[in-house]
């Protein structure tokens, strides 16, 4: 609506009736959590932040809107790994993300009786990144009985060959590749395997396939871990021996001498 200022004394002001009328609707709720999501390696969403029925959670619809940052040079990867929503209508309950200045998700969930592992996940490339952030929206008709958790991870999926075998030339390029995923489908950083975050791509029902499978962090903490457990246990029982032995000294000192009179 545009108003000619030249004309608004004599006229806008003057009318008994309103010019216009409109509503308006707050969004993202504290139950929601921060707005903006600073960048990091890995990290999650999880809805709700705070209890539902402290903040009026329960009586009205929410909208939740999240500014995820995210570094240009790394793809993302993103998955719901819990999803619990109390509206089997897509309508009425949804999760989208967005590339900034499209109008259409990029990756969409709701709850389906149908809605498999492969459909809660998906992998954006970095060359779509070039605004360096990532909008999810999550809304919902029935927000006090909902709850999920949203989890992201930098990484570089790997390309393929014509014939679908990895372009092995990626795998010792300088800075791309430290640790290699389970079938070759993506490189992570070291820092970011047996941390107790799932960081590689793959089935979520299959341990072999992501960098926290028990035989790949056994492998690479497990000596480390003996070595100090066992100076530890010696440590302690060097420790525990000293003190019972003073403890006796010290007893044996007080005691009379049973010849005495």
């Amino acid at each position: 609506m545009h108003i000619d200022y030249r004309n608004a004394m004599q006229n806008y002001f003057k009318s008994t009736t309103p010019i216009f009328e409109g509503t308006y609707k707050f969004i993202h709720s504290p139950i929601c959590g921060p707005t903006v999501i600073p960048a990091s390696t890995e990290g999650n969403i999880i809805y709700p932040k705070y209890e539902p029925y402290v903040y009026g959670g329960y009586c009205e619809d929410v909208h939740c809107i999240w500014e995820l940052r995210v570094k240009q040079e790394r793809d993302v990867w993103l998955y719901v790994d819990q999803l619990d929503f109390s509206l089997n209508d897509c309508s009425l309950e949804v999760i989208e993300v967005y590339l900034p200045g499209h109008d259409r998700p990029e990756f969409t969930i709701c709850e389906k009786g149908d809605t498999a592992e492969d459909t809660k996940a998906t992998i954006l490339k970095s060359r779509d990144l070039i605004e360096g952030a990532i909008i999810i929206h999550f809304k919902s008709s029935a927000p006090g009985h909902s709850n999920f958790k949203l989890t992201w991870t930098e990484l570089y999926e790997l390309p393929k060959n014509s014939d679908g075998t990895v372009m092995t030339s990626k795998l010792i390029t300088p800075g791309v590749c430290e640790f290699v995923c389970p079938g070759k489908s993506a490189c992570i950083n070291n820092n970011q395997v047996c941390n107790g975050i799932r960081n590689c791509p793959g089935n979520s029902t299959d341990v072999a396939q992501h960098d926290e499978a028990p035989e790949i962090c056994f492998s690479r903490t497990g000596s480390k871990f003996n070595y100090v457990a066992l100076a530890l246990g010696a440590a302690g029982g060097t420790v525990v021996a000293v003190a019972v032995i003073i403890l006796v000294c010290r007893n044996c000192r007080k005691r009379p001498d049973d010849n005495s009179f």
